[in-house]
């Protein structure tokens, strides 16, 4: 694991002290990693695995891809293989950027959206359009809690 360790600060090309600076360990440390005489904790590797979006089953066994693929990335290899649009990808990636509370809100809205459109039972315009006003009232109305 010592030379993994190693690869992953020279490809993003820092130095020992700023790579180890960017994990919130000393540059000892992290020279102690990367010469084999300490052996990292779980919590590093999880932590190194994530800042540099690193494949952990690499790191901790030499065996896979190096780096793990982004959000990006796989939403855009999906969208090939489903034939999905160019809107609902860029629905996807922007919903990746929303932090947990976000997305809780958002899925609550969806969810409110869909029972209040199947409660109409017709596609009648004016019907759609009530349900939607009363679900954006009931959103925004659980935001202010």
């Amino acid at each position: 694991m010592n030379t993994r360790i190693k690869t992953i600060r020279q490809d993003a090309g820092m130095t020992q002290k700023v790579f180890a600076e960017s994990l919130g360990i000393s540059r000892s440390a992290l020279a102690s990693y990367e010469s084999l005489h300490s052996i990292p904790t779980n919590s590093f590797i999880k932590l190194i695995c994530l800042e540099y979006r690193v494949n952990e089953e690499w790191l901790r066994t030499g065996q896979g891809e190096i780096y793990a693929e982004s959000a990006h990335d796989l939403i855009r290899r999906v969208a090939v293989q489903y034939g999905i649009g160019f809107y609902a990808v860029k629905f996807l990636e922007w919903y990746t950027t929303l932090d947990d509370k976000r997305k809780e809100d958002f899925n609550y809205l969806i969810n409110s959206f869909s029972q209040a459109v199947g409660k109409t039972n017709s596609l009648d315009e004016m019907r759609l359009v009530a349900a939607v006003d009363n679900v954006m009232k009931e959103f925004d109305a659980k935001a202010r809690r």
